[in-house]
C-alpha cells in the first residue's frame, strides 16, 4: 500500500509538470474588436483546437513514459495491481495537469474586464480551457501503451542478464 501511495504521489508530480508545460506551450485563440463587435477569424478559430491538441500530446507522451517506468520498476506480486495503480495514477496526473493549467490561465472575469476596456482593433485571448473533457483520457491511454511496452520488453533489458543464444550461461565445457 505504501508503494502504491508513493507511485500516486509521483504521478501527481508528473501532472504538475505536465500542467506547467501545457500552459506554456498551448496558446488560446484571440478575439479582435472590430466595429464594436468581438470577432474571431477563421485562422483564430482553428487555433481553438491547439489547447486540446497540446494537452493530448503532453498526456500521451507523459503517460507512455511514466507507464513504461512503472512497468519496469514496479515490484508488486502481480502486474495487475501495478497496472491498476498506473491507470489510477495517470488519471490523477491528467486531472492535476488540467487544473494546474487552468489555475495559471487568466479567469473569465479577468478576460471580460480586459474586453470591456479594449480599444478598436484590440485582441483579447479566448478562455484557456479544454474543448472536450474526454481529452483527459489521453494520460491513461498513453500509460497503458507504455506499460504494455515495458512488460513486453526483452527480459535481458529488465533483469540485467544475458539471455542471447550462445550467451555465457549456455556454454558447456
Amino acid at each position: 500500500m505504501k508503494r502504491a501511495l508513493m507511485w500516486l504521489v509521483g504521478w501527481a508530480l508528473v501532472g504538475i509538470v505536465g500542467g506547467l508545460i501545457w500552459h506554456s506551450v498551448a496558446k488560446p485563440a484571440h478575439f479582435e474588436l472590430l466595429f464594436g463587435n468581438w470577432l474571431m477569424g477563421q485562422f483564430e478559430m482553428s487555433r481553438r483546437f491547439f489547447v486540446d491538441g497540446w494537452f493530448l500530446v503532453i498526456g500521451l507522451s507523459a503517460g507512455c513514459l511514466t507507464g513504461l517506468v512503472q512497468a519496469r520498476r514496479g515490484n508488486s506480486p502481480g502486474h495487475t495491481i501495478n497496472l491498476v495503480v498506473a491507470l489510477v495514477g495517470s488519471l490523477v496526473a491528467s486531472v492535476v495537469a488540467w487544473r494546474v493549467g487552468l489555475a495559471l490561465a487568466p479567469s473569465a472575469q479577468a478576460l471580460a474586464a480586459l474586453a470591456k476596456d479594449a480599444a478598436e482593433g484590440a485582441k483579447v485571448p479566448d478562455v484557456f480551457e479544454l474543448g472536450w473533457v474526454g481529452v483527459l483520457t489521453a494520460w491513461p491511454m498513453g500509460c497503458l501503451v507504455g506499460f504494455v511496452i515495458g512488460l513486453l520488453a526483452p527480459l535481458s533489458a529488465r533483469d540485467g542478464s544475458d539471455h542471447r543464444l550462445g550467451g555465457s550461461h549456455q556454454i558447456m565445457g
